[in-house]
């Protein structure tokens, strides 16, 4: 990944090893986030650059993908009452969802205005890349996000 990158138009700065996935067909990619509200905490990000440019499927392919980064993130960090998927997109031009592990209703995650998040060091990012690049490798995540993609035009 290029840290000039058209594709992440975004001031993130996450280190070009730590991309998790990315497909340019499809218009997204998967990275740790670089402020982690806890650990297992990644973007859903698509390669546009506002919601309103973004069209009914792309919008699929974003949420989507987001749902299944999610469940696997249950499995691969052992989370206990699932994960907690929010589109927010204030702080960046490019739309994305943040996805986390939960191990309880209040564990962490909020995300309330004023929350002081500490800067991920790269033994965090690395650690939250290669869990999710082994579970994502498991389960055939490009496969399974086109097949579940196709069900939407039946």
């Amino acid at each position: 990944m290029s840290a000039k990158s058209d594709f992440l138009q975004h001031a993130w700065e996450v280190p070009e090893p730590y991309e998790i996935f990315r497909d340019e067909e499809l218009g997204i990619a998967i990275l740790p986030t670089i402020k982690p509200v806890k650990p297992g905490h990644v973007l859903v990000i698509s390669n546009k650059r506002s919601w309103s440019e973004m069209s009914p499927r792309d919008t699929a392919n974003l949420f989507i993908a987001g749902q299944l980064v999610c469940e696997q993130l249950v499995v691969a960090f052992k989370a206990k009452r699932g994960t907690e998927l929010k589109r927010l997109g204030n702080e960046s031009p490019t739309p994305h969802l943040h996805c986390f592990p939960r191990d309880e209703a209040t564990d962490g995650g909020d995300m309330y205005p004023g929350t002081q998040l500490q800067r991920a060091s790269n033994d965090q990012l690395r650690q939250t890349h290669d869990i999710m690049v082994v579970q994502l490798e498991k389960i055939g995540f490009a496969q399974e996000l086109q097949r579940r993609l196709a069900t939407l035009s039946n």
